[in-house]
């Protein structure tokens, strides 16, 4: 059990950071499951290779299935627990620094000083909690936008909304909603050509698909999204199909009263897989 919580410390940090999930009971999980490796499944297959040229095998091949079969059950119980997975919103590279940085600490050092580690730790999960989270997303092919509503929440609109768009933002937010769940889209905002948003900050957002729409999308909106060209009289903010093609999705925040859109990618950054 001490092996198991050493080693989800470690790797914890990393799974949020990158997947925004974490299982409550891996520590309950590892101990009731691991005994079955230990002592059916892996000495199973030990001996199974030495009986395989005998022919002798077969028992023992059937021996490691009901030891695979007994802690899959096991993990499967374990799922079925109350908030047996949790989300977490996404947060800064500088936190997962810090948790990792002070977490090596603490496991390297062999003074008592280690224990100054903990206050990195700590830090890192402070600013980890504290992450400002965005105001609205944008997919990178401008089809939908996910936008923030006065119950804290996302709500999605746009065209080609599937399950792994709505439960990737979904999770990067910190939401425990399934994709199929129908209050994660806001079917009731679009019509046909458009879709209009406004979010708990106020902030009127219309995804627009149909040009003969954009002259009057950029008269009553904050934000247009489209994946159209927009003309260049538009006065309101605006994320088109050049600035999709050139920075990816985006994301926008809130700050003192003004509004920062921040892009994917920075258009002066070649990278191999994105020349």
């Amino acid at each position: 059990m001490l092996t198991t919580l050493v080693a989800e410390c470690a790797t914890a940090p990393f799974g949020l950071f990158h997947f925004h999930m974490m299982q409550s009971y891996g520590l309950i999980g590892n101990a009731i499951t691991l005994p079955f490796v230990s002592f059916i499944v892996m000495p199973a297959a030990a001996l199974g290779l030495v009986a395989m040229p005998f022919g002798f095998d077969a028992p023992v091949w059937s021996l490691m299935g009901y030891g695979i079969d007994a802690m899959m059950w096991c993990c499967e119980w374990i799922a079925t627990l109350p908030v047996a997975t949790r989300y977490v919103a996404g947060f800064s590279p500088v936190a997962l620094l810090l948790i990792v940085s002070g977490f090596l600490c603490l496991c390297l050092m062999i003074s008592p000083l280690r224990y100054g580690a903990l206050t990195l730790v700590v830090a890192g999960i402070f600013l980890a909690i504290k992450t400002e989270r965005p105001e609205f997303y944008v997919s990178r092919d401008g089809r939908f936008v996910a936008v923030r509503m006065e119950d804290g929440r996302l709500k999605f609109a746009g065209l080609g909304l599937n399950a792994f768009s709505l439960s990737q933002i979904a999770r990067q937010d910190g939401d425990e909603r399934l994709p199929k769940d129908p209050s994660l889209v806001a079917s009731e905002s679009c019509a046909k050509k458009s879709c209009r948003l406004t979010s708990a900050a106020g902030l009127k957002v219309e995804l627009v698909w149909d040009e003969t729409l954009l002259d009057a999308a950029c008269h009553r909106a904050d934000l247009v999204v489209t994946s159209l060209t927009l003309p260049r009289h538009c006065r309101a903010n605006s994320i088109d199909r050049s600035m999709m093609l050139k920075q990816g999705a985006f994301m926008g925040f809130i700050r003192e009263g003004k509004l920062e859109i921040v892009a994917d990618r920075n258009p002066q950054r070649s990278r191999p897989w994105a020349p």
